[in-house]
């Protein structure tokens, strides 16, 4: 077999970044966009609003008695989430688990002073038409 002419020989280096490092640029790319994509979910599942919210549900009959005890909360939350210093709103939903079955978390809530409050929270559980409405009931007396 003939030898290759000077102009078809190449060194490796003479390939791009791209070509050299496929897999490893892929694997990179695939991971940046993957956390552009999941982050914003995974932090506004960890916020102060959703930890009330669950806080809420672990501590409610209507929920412990229709999905059992202990409650599991989903990894992923969705909704908006709006602080701006000691004010926010933020109206959001995720899953929730318990042993005889799962269900899905609605929950509104201001944040006024630094503080949330839960303005409602509702649980839908699979294969129920209706939501329960987990809101503890508040009296008052009048003057």
């Amino acid at each position: 077999m003939a030898p290759l002419p000077d102009a078809i020989k190449f060194h490796y280096s003479q390939l791009g970044l791209y070509r050299r490092h496929r897999k490893l640029v892929l694997a990179v790319l695939a991971i940046a966009c993957l956390g552009g994509i999941v982050l914003p979910f995974v932090q506004t599942a960890t916020c102060d609003a959703a930890n009330l919210a669950f806080a809420q549900a672990k501590t409610s009959p209507t929920a412990t008695r229709n999905l059992g005890f202990p409650l599991r909360r989903g990894p992923l939350a969705f909704g908006s989430l709006e602080t701006h210093r000691s004010q926010g709103e933020a109206s959001l939903c995720f899953t929730i688990y318990g042993p005889h079955g799962s269900g899905i978390l609605y929950t509104d809530a201001v944040r006024f002073n630094g503080r949330w409050q839960l303005t409602s929270l509702d649980l839908k559980i699979a294969g129920r038409p209706d939501r329960l409405n987990l809101m503890p009931i508040q009296f008052t007396v009048p003057f």
